[in-house]
């Protein structure tokens, strides 16, 4: 899988306490940086290569509410929720390998926009199809229907990254940020339970913890169900990449407000020099149902799907290859050496300068 971080900002990410003072500016900085230092080398090199990960929206459907996510005002956004459809799924598959050259150049991450892969009733076998093309795998999921589901199956698939995205190992915390009642003894007993599939079939899938938290990493490392429950199944390296989110929270293009989130979590400060192309924009997600965008991050819910320009076809009036090399995603690009910003870009801290 193609790093979405270089070295500097993987550095910042790890060793930069997550409730330090200068956390909310620290993307800011290092991107703002990465602008003037990558100024006049060539991007468009980009459009000529296949996109640098396929997302795969197969649902929009999230079973949390978390204080800090969009997904609450998805209606504002789109109407209507739903699975994707066993057609679009398979056409985009098969447009993928059409596209693709081989192997080494598919990137597949089924993260939703907004939601949880894991509500897809057909995720393991999905994820299955994807390994079977040679694809890299990925996929971010809350985790609370890791205990409801067959860990054991989805293990098999050599599905090569799981990141959870969840609250500190207790229960308080998890339905005070994640806004689940009753829930959090299925995130505890199911995260074991993958811990468990994976080390038991010695499988190479890389489980990652994320977590979202008003408290910072040391405070959560020291809580007793992650000490007890979590922590004796993690892989070294697994304990090393643990990160905590915690005044770095993107405002959704102002949806998310500072008020809205609990004292010690704060947002984030977006980049200011937005000269050169997005990163995230050289991707291509099919949405469930098969509209494609050309960033799999952000929607301000100002807009509906289709005016926010970041809507660049859909799959079933065109092929993955037609909607890459088309008019709508070039086009896109060009607005930020232009300096005429889409509305849900110019607020988004996500950015990453090519």
């Amino acid at each position: 899988m193609k790093t979405w971080h270089p070295p500097i900002v993987d550095f910042l990410r790890r060793h930069l306490p997550s409730d330090s003072f200068i956390r909310p500016y620290a993307k800011r900085i290092v991107e703002d940086a990465r602008s003037v230092l990558h100024s006049g080398q060539d991007w468009t090199v980009r459009e000529q290569a296949a996109p640098e990960n396929l997302f795969l929206e197969t649902t929009n459907i999230c079973n949390a509410d978390c204080v800090f996510c969009a997904y609450q005002y998805q209606d504002r956004f789109r109407a209507g929720k739903g699975v994707m459809s066993d057609e679009t799924f398979e056409k985009a598959l098969a447009d993928y390998v059409a596209f693709t050259s081989g192997p080494a150049e598919r990137h597949v991450n089924f993260t939703p926009l907004v939601g949880d892969p894991l509500v897809d009733p057909k995720i393991i076998h999905r994820v299955a199809r994807c390994k079977a093309i040679g694809a890299d795998v990925t996929f971010f999921t809350n985790g609370i229907l890791l205990n409801r589901i067959d860990v054991k199956a989805l293990v098999a698939t050599e599905v090569d990254r799981i990141y959870i995205s969840t609250a500190p190992f207790e229960r308080e915390a998890h339905e005070r940020l994640y806004r689940t009642h009753g829930k959090y003894d299925d995130l505890l007993a199911g995260v074991q339970k993958l811990l468990d599939a994976r080390n038991e079939q010695n499988a190479t899938t890389r489980v990652n913890l994320m977590f979202r938290s008003d408290i910072p990493l040391p405070q959560i490392k020291e809580l007793p169900d992650f000490k007890r429950c979590i922590l004796p199944r993690l892989r070294p390296k697994e304990v090393n990449n643990i990160y905590a989110q915690v005044r770095g929270f993107d405002s959704w293009g102002g949806q998310i407000q500072q008020s809205d989130l609990p004292p010690g979590m704060g947002l984030a400060q977006p980049p200011r020099l937005k000269r050169r192309p997005c990163l995230w924009t050289f991707n291509l997600m099919v949405m469930y149902d098969g509209l494609v965008r050309a960033c799999s991050c952000r929607f301000t819910g100002s807009e509906r799907v289709g005016t926010d320009g970041l809507l660049v076809g859909n799959l079933k009036e065109q092929t993955l290859a037609e909607i890459w090399k088309g008019d709508a995603i070039r086009a896109l690009h060009r607005t930020f050496e232009a300096g005429n910003l889409r509305e849900v870009c110019r607020s988004c801290t996500m950015y990453r300068s090519v």
